[in-house]
């Protein structure tokens, strides 16, 4: 099997398998596997690139086989990493939005502009929701992300 790609989503998600296997490799939402750092990346400039792995981290994971006409759901921000069978592999992910994702994904974000020099713990809601507001409109994370992933290549 080659690994088709993993990290930690900030939608919930659905991955439907339409053709062929996947491998699902689902770990802990918790320390080790989820780091709040890494996560706050994920949420603000989309960097999946660095996300951490460990080979033993597998021995921690609940692993799903998907084969056509099957599915499998994990909970916001778990982990997982994909593998493709030997096959053409051909699946589907839907994302979702509630008010819970959406609030959490504000928190983790404004975490993430605010570690480390304030404790995000001491910001009210809706000054971080202003904050990621203003980062977005003012260009500041659009920067921040062309800083971290740079483009390596044109079409």
């Amino acid at each position: 099997m080659k690994t088709s790609g993993g990290g930690r989503d900030t939608t919930g998600q659905n991955l439907w398998q339409i053709h062929g296997s996947k491998r699902v490799y689902l770990y802990p939402p918790e320390a080790p596997f989820l780091r709040d750092d890494e996560l706050s990346d994920v949420t603000l400039y989309h960097n999946e690139v660095g996300i951490t792995y460990e080979r033993w981290y597998d021995e921690h994971a609940r692993q799903f086989n998907l084969r056509p006409g099957t599915m499998v759901h994990w909970p916001l921000n778990a982990p997982h990493r994909i593998e493709n069978g030997d096959d053409l592999s051909v699946s589907l992910t839907t994302e979702y939005y509630t008010w819970d994702i959406r609030k959490h994904t504000i928190n983790v974000g404004a975490a993430g502009l605010l570690r480390p020099r304030i404790d995000p713990n001491w910001v009210p809601f809706p000054l971080k929701a202003a904050m990621l507001l203003a980062a977005t409109r003012t260009g500041l994370l659009n920067r921040r992300r062309s800083e971290r992933r740079p483009v390596t290549f044109e079409l």
